[in-house]
């Protein structure tokens, strides 16, 4: 069984935790795809994007990982300090793992296609780093896996626990994992798991807690498919069944944000 992860930066907690996740649990990673932070073509296309996204993504990623050296300041880094799990430079795992770790600015890149045909991954494990185009996707053999945020398929895209949030649809706040398609998020269903906000007064408090489930349902998955290798078998989504929310806007966060604080 070979895996490929496929990581959004070299710093990434969310990777780190799922390549020790499957090494603890002997499921061998063949090798790292890593997006490279910065590049002019990607800054100026996330700016057009989601200026807000990409302004808080740098802080979060940039400014609160070098001033806390360490600390946790994010669910992954909770989940991994609670399994005695330390997140560390992919650069350090695949040295560790004597696997190769290869670069890009974009997932894909002919590089990444030209590197994925020479390991033959059966699965690539996404972690984040861009939409993925069909010449990626098919590479793999049993496909290429996502742990979306949001209860699919229901909400599929951007921000879903917030709209779920606007929509008083409370009980639809989770994760899924799924395959990828060329679609946006209306791959092949594998699992998912929903996750109650009831003492939870904050967004940022309700991001924490799905990132501290991610990893580990995303590793889980995998398991499953490992053993079954029946992508027949995994639930197939209607496009009917939901709808693609896309990012939300300042005053909309804002609103989502005094409704988490009300009574309960």
């Amino acid at each position: 069984m070979s895996i490929i992860i496929f990581s959004p930066s070299k710093h990434s907690s969310y990777a780190s935790l799922v390549a020790e996740l499957l090494h603890q649990n002997d499921i061998r990673v063949s090798g790292f795809v890593t997006r490279r932070l910065f590049s002019f073509k990607r800054l100026f296309k996330e700016i057009r994007f989601d200026s807000r996204r990409l302004i808080e993504n740098i802080y979060r990623k940039l400014i609160l990982r070098k001033a806390s050296h360490g600390a946790d300041i994010s669910g992954f880094n909770k989940f991994a300090e609670e399994n005695s799990i330390k997140i560390r430079a992919l650069r350090e795992i695949s040295e560790e793992m004597k696997v190769p770790n290869i670069f890009c600015y974009d997932l894909n890149e002919a590089k990444v296609e030209n590197f994925l045909k020479e390991i033959k991954p059966d699965i690539i494990i996404f972690c984040g780093g861009g939409i993925l185009r069909e010449n990626i996707i098919s590479v793999a053999k049993l496909g290429v896996i996502n742990c979306h945020m949001g209860i699919l398929p229901k909400y599929r895209g951007m921000d879903c626990y917030l709209w779920a949030i606007l929509k008083n649809d409370e009980d639809n706040i989770g994760l899924t994992t799924h395959l990828i398609d060329e679609g946006i998020d209306t791959g092949r269903i594998i699992s998912r798991k929903r996750i109650s906000i009831k003492s939870l007064t904050s967004i940022r408090q309700i991001e924490q807690e799905l990132e501290y489930n991610m990893a580990s349902l995303l590793c889980s998955s995998i398991d499953s498919l490992i053993k079954d290798r029946k992508i027949e078998n995994l639930e197939k989504q209607k496009s009917e069944d939901g709808k693609q929310y896309f990012s939300l806007s300042v005053d909309l966060r804002n609103i989502a944000e005094e409704y988490l604080k009300r009574p309960k």
